[in-house]
């Protein structure tokens, strides 16, 4: 498998007319999420035949002897070499189905969210107000799409946009070549993406569930490379091909009695579940109860307050000098006392703190991926893994405001689509719910694992390859 992308020149001047980052440039993350290892090499070979992704922008042609995946939208020139005609059009968000008719699969947007400042007490009020990034290569734009008209001589629609109660060919293939006209990894990349933020944030707005297209485009690709005798043989989503992931998240923001604690372990060691706690620095736990955590084989790791990198710097060091442990990953407070998720301010920490893991919410992936970040002007990819979000089992610290009946219905759902599920808990809460929530899943085929497991799992078996060139850091930001 080969990616074929523009120049660096030519990047940049996309960049510039398009006043948009060129999110195309991780698309790698696209195919290590989904199994689909590159050799690293954008050489051409004369012997083996390869599947070549040509990225938007890319003005080349695959020869006969490969399988092609063509990123949108095409110039003319390139539309005319395919022997192919489509109409532009611009849309704040698309509906996609995979036939005609057909039911929704999906929508394609660049995902929009707001922010909120933490209050500095219980009496002081404050709002969420839509995100606007002051570095406007960083802001959400409408979806450019291609439609095509069908050439059923050469071309087959198989994905469709809906437009004026229309369904309307966005991707044709003619059994070697796949044409996408829309920017379907520039989409991909944004959305697994996402800025320094200066306040927390809030609460996503537009979002667009890309996991099943994701899955189509996989399939796509596995099914035209196998028929002309490209070997693709995907890693599978989970060890020994389990179907789903599990992990239990506590973030333990109060004190609960030693009591409750062992009940809670005791249940785990039962239910074979492994759980990683969150612990704050300025309410940490008796040292006790976090050995008792770790003898019992979960992960602790830091539920960070902190504004600013000498903060969670100070707040890793206390963690190491009261546990005897490097916390491996974070999750960020979102109370009184915080400034909440500032998204890539505190990855970026993460990576300088030498952690393994950081946060994402806000839009679900449905797996563990790496960091991208444009420090260098470009959108590239940093070792420093992402979890999917998280499905909060707490709404209030009152005892009837909690979603058991919702995630025991979504949970299931979602295993079955094969996503890694982080559930939410405070220990000191909803301990009632959270188990019977955990007793009614099945969990036949389940990995269940902490955090920090699954982080280095995804690491190791998906995206090794992608740093092989020296990309696992970046600079020093703070």
């Amino acid at each position: 498998m080969r990616i074929i992308r523009p120049s660096s020149e030519q990047i940049d001047e996309l960049q510039r007319q398009e006043k948009a980052y060129y999110w195309s440039n991780c698309a790698e993350l696209f195919f290590a999420k989904h199994g689909l290892l590159m050799n690293g090499s954008e050489e051409p070979d004369s012997i083996n035949r390869h599947l070549q992704v040509v990225l938007r922008g890319a003005k080349t042609l695959i020869g006969a002897n490969d399988v092609a995946v063509y990123e949108g939208p095409l110039d003319a020139d390139l539309l005319g070499r395919l022997k192919l005609r489509a109409k532009t059009w611009k849309a704040s968000e698309l509906d996609i189905f995979f036939d005609d008719p057909g039911s929704l699969c999906g929508k394609l947007v660049y995902g929009t969210f707001a922010t909120k400042r933490i209050p500095t007490s219980s009496r002081e009020k404050t709002y969420p107000k839509r995100y606007t990034d002051p570095d406007p290569l960083w802001r959400a734009r409408p979806v450019r799409v291609q439609f095509f008209e069908s050439d059923t001589t050469r071309w087959t629609p198989v994905l469709f946009a809906g437009v004026n109660n229309e369904r309307q060919p966005i991707a044709m293939t003619d059994g070697a070549s796949l044409v996408l006209g829309v920017p379907l990894f520039d989409i991909i990349g944004f959305n697994h993406a996402m800025p320094a933020l200066s306040d927390g944030f809030y609460k996503a707005l537009q979002v667009s569930p890309l996991l099943s297209i994701e899955r189509w485009l996989r399939d796509q690709l596995i099914e035209l490379s196998r028929a002309h005798g490209i070997a693709i043989e995907p890693i599978p989503d989970w060890p020994g091909g389990d179907r789903g992931c599990l992990s239990v998240r506590h973030d333990y923001d109060r004190d609960i009695p030693v009591k409750r604690l062992g009940e809670i372990l005791e249940f785990y060691s039962r239910a074979n579940i492994k759980a990683t706690w969150f612990l704050q620095d300025g309410k940490p736990p008796p040292v006790r109860q976090a050995e008792m955590m770790v003898e019992a084989g979960h992960e602790i790791a830091l539920h960070t307050i902190a504004s600013s990198f000498t903060e969670m710097q100070a707040e890793t060091r206390r963690f190491r000098e009261r546990y005897g442990l490097q916390p491996k990953g974070f999750t960020c407070h979102g109370g009184i006392g915080s400034r909440g998720h500032l998204a890539l301010h505190h990855n970026r920490w993460a990576i300088e703190l030498g952690m393994m893991y950081g946060e994402f919410i806000g839009r679900c992936r449905g797996f563990p991926h790496p960091l991208i970040d444009a420090a260098s002007g470009r959108p590239e990819l940093f070792s420093l893994i992402l979890q999917n979000c998280h499905h909060s089992l707490d709404l209030t610290t009152k005892p009837e405001d909690h979603q058991l009946d919702f995630l025991s219905e979504d949970i299931p759902r979602c295993l079955d689509r094969g996503e890694h599920v982080i559930i939410m808990n405070h220990p000191d809460i909803h301990w009632r719910e959270l188990r019977r929530l955990l007793e009614g899943l099945d969990t036949t085929g389940v990995w269940k694992a902490t955090l920090d497991q699954a982080a280095e799992w995804t690491a190791r078996e998906k995206y090794n390859t992608l740093f092989d060139r020296g990309r696992n850091a970046i600079p020093s930001l703070c």
